[in-house]
């Protein structure tokens, strides 16, 4: 949408393996969302969330959340050496 990318991600009880292994209920990113406490997080923190939103009852609902895409910016999958850039981008050394 205007030259922008997003991405969107469907979670519900089927497809989160999360949900499954804790017994989960409830869509907890959902509600940390809702509560405001990905706003209160540093600015270094990018959780490129721009919308939630739960269809559905119980065991059946399904979380979308629509989100910014920065696959561009992830580190790629796999054991090669990060160019030097991507490095210098990631790596802070410790005071």
């Amino acid at each position: 949408m205007d030259g922008v990318r997003y991405f969107l991600k469907r979670l519900g009880p089927a497809t989160d393996w999360v949900m499954r292994v804790t017994g989960g209920h409830v869509h907890r990113p959902f509600l940390i969302w809702q509560a405001g406490l990905m706003d209160r997080a540093p600015a270094s923190i990018d959780h490129t969330v721009i919308a939630m939103q739960i269809d559905g009852d119980d065991d059946n609902a399904e979380l979308s959340i629509l989100m910014r895409d920065v696959a561009r910016y992830l580190v790629p999958e796999g054991n090669a050496i990060l160019p030097q850039a991507q490095h210098a981008r990631v790596h802070r050394p410790s005071r």
